[in-house]
């Protein structure tokens, strides 16, 4: 008997092919080859699924999922209530009695308190919303450490014991951020980290987000113009980078997604935009991209209503006022602009970089201050490098946002707030919307090579100037009662894509807390932004979305068969 070896690519198999790999696997395991393997390589266990009863109620399933540590998605629209029901069922595991929490005396309380319990977020704005960390600093990972084989990584941190031996739950938010290949690499992280065959190496993952709001960011070239090469893990091959996500496996498509979690939750209550009918129905259409005529004539008298707001401030209001923008060149811009209208002192803190090249090193200057996040000063001068001043320079009152975390004081990258204080050489004080005053100082950073060789060190204070920020600083951010959000430039189609145009009007509880600073003839038809039928469908799945790629073809690894996108899919969900 001849039997095909069988490679394992991250794609469902259905009908004929999955009967061909069972009876491969019985009989002949070791002709079996994979880029990426299940836990347990059994039949039995690479096509099971949890049992969770789909009619329970939300909450009820949640209750579920945390008494059984089982892996679940917590999704829905924006001000649905994500992070309020994952701040209910976290304070209820680390021991609040709150009477009014329905998770309190219903799920398990963590005797390790919050060492067995992680909340994190790829951005770090994100993550402050939960009162979280960023997901690496959660798991004390570097910047290029994706780009790295994970059980090298995973290695290292056992030398180094950088883990946390009791760590049991990991709530992880805004998982539209984190790719297919991230999550990929997570997975054989954790795995190898804690020595343990199972899904995230037997973590309870709790994923929370919405994937029709802000995808991965894709690098596809450097600024030399070649091809950045993603990172390359033996358990999925080669990864090809890629200028759009949308021609890639999205993160819930993979087959690591759909087998690992037991169950999604999905809300569809809006609270936030409650006291609003029709800015509701207007996000609701413009979700599943079913506009109608009543919603985009609101639309245009909303756009208008928000430009007459902006002629009538002062440039005084205008700074107290959060900006959003598409691109980086507004923001660092408005940002110019708003300290220069700022009467205070300025205080400079310059970054004092130093280059010590091991044997084999070429750091430049420019490299080692973009591997720290380190800003060129705006019209800095320097004698001693051509590549100008790097740090940044602060005033009393303007807004600033932390780049780098610090978990020994509760600090980490993405808080926002406003100096009140400054040290010259020494600290920055800044107050955040919460009312907390948090101290950032000066500290000196190494930037190690793979054998552990100091390549350069920096001393610099780790922060950027806030008034403005692009729209993916914005995801997770709720503009509170009355305060305003002031959108810049508008873009138009293609330019600008659903998802953010989503993000950043979801921000808002009504519509006089928009402020446009182009008229209304500059913000696109709502009807012209098409939606992702990919993450529309998923998110919504009571919603009938046409696919755009309807006859699409994915290759198989049979040469006789191609299965289409509908069988991918439905092999997902049987």
């Amino acid at each position: 008997m001849t039997v095909t070896t069988v490679t394992f690519t991250d794609k469902c198999v259905t009908g004929s092919r999955k009967n061909h790999l069972t009876a491969t696997m019985a009989l002949h395991p070791d002709q079996v080859t994979y880029l990426w393997k299940p836990p347990s390589m059994t039949v039995e266990t690479m096509f099971q699924k949890k049992k969770v009863d789909p009619d329970l109620p939300d909450i009820e399933k949640i209750i579920f999922c945390l008494n059984n540590k089982l892996n679940f998605f917590l999704g829905g629209a924006p001000g649905t209530g994500k992070t309020t029901l994952v701040k209910q069922f976290t304070s209820a595991m680390l021991g609040s009695k709150a009477h009014n929490n329905p998770f309190v005396g219903n799920v398990p309380v963590l005797e390790k308190g919050a060492n067995a319990l992680s909340k994190c977020a790829y951005t770090g704005m994100a993550a402050s919303h939960i009162d979280g960390s960023t997901l690496h600093c959660a798991f004390q990972l570097s910047v290029k450490s994706m780009e790295q084989d994970p059980k090298k990584v995973a290695a290292d941190h056992r030398k180094k014991e950088l883990m946390n031996l009791e760590l049991q739950y990991v709530v992880c938010d805004e998982v539209s951020m984190i790719s297919s290949d991230m999550l990929y690499w997570l997975d054989a992280f954790l795995r190898a980290l804690y020595k343990r065959d199972t899904y995230f190496g037997g973590l309870c993952m709790i994923f929370v987000g919405d994937f029709q709001q802000l995808p991965p960011v894709v690098i596809s070239n450097t600024r030399d113009g070649e091809k950045k090469k993603l990172v390359s893990i033996p358990q999925l091959g080669k990864n090809k980078p890629t200028k759009s996500v949308q021609s890639k496996t999205l993160t819930f498509e993979t087959r690591l997604w759909i087998q690992s979690l037991a169950t999604s939750v999905i809300l569809t209550k809006n609270h936030r935009q409650s006291r609003h009918a029709a800015l509701r129905k207007l996000l609701e259409e413009f979700r599943i991209q079913k506009i109608s005529d009543e919603s985009e004539i609101f639309w245009r008298k909303m756009v208008h209503a928000a430009h007459e707001r902006y002629k009538k401030l002062s440039r005084n209001d205008l700074r107290k006022i959060a900006h959003v923008a598409y691109t980086n060149a507004y923001v660092n811009e408005h940002n110019a602009e708003m300290m220069e209208s700022n009467l205070a002192e300025r205080v400079r803190f310059t970054a004092d970089i130093r280059i010590k090249k091991p044997t084999g090193s070429h750091l430049s200057y420019g490299q080692v201050a973009e591997n720290f996040r380190i800003k060129k000063i705006p019209n800095s001068q320097s004698t001693t490098h051509k590549y100008g001043l790097h740090g940044i320079d602060v005033k009393l009152g303007c807004v600033v946002v932390i780049t780098a975390n610090n978990p020994e004081d509760e600090i980490f990258s993405g808080m926002m707030g406003v100096v009140v204080s400054i040290q010259k050489g020494k600290s920055v004080s800044i107050k955040l919307s919460s009312g907390r005053i948090i101290k950032v100082e000066v500290k000196k950073r190494n930037l190690m090579n793979d054998k552990n060789e100091i390549m350069a060190t920096a001393k610099y204070i780790s922060l950027k100037i806030g008034h403005a920020s692009t729209i993916y600083g914005f995801q997770g951010v709720t503009i509170s009662t009355g305060e305003k959000m002031v959108v810049g430039r508008w873009w138009v189609p293609p330019d600008v894509r659903h998802e953010s145009l989503l993000v950043l009007l979801s921000r808002i509880q009504t519509p006089d807390q928009l402020i446009c600073t182009q008229p209304p003839s500059a913000a696109p038809s709502l009807k012209q932004i098409k939606c992702n039928e990919r993450t529309t469908q998923y998110m919504n799945p009571h919603i009938s979305i046409e696919p755009l790629n309807k006859h699409k073809k994915i290759k198989s690894d049979s040469p006789d068969e191609d299965i289409s996108d509908e069988d991918l899919l439905l092999a997902c969900t049987d």
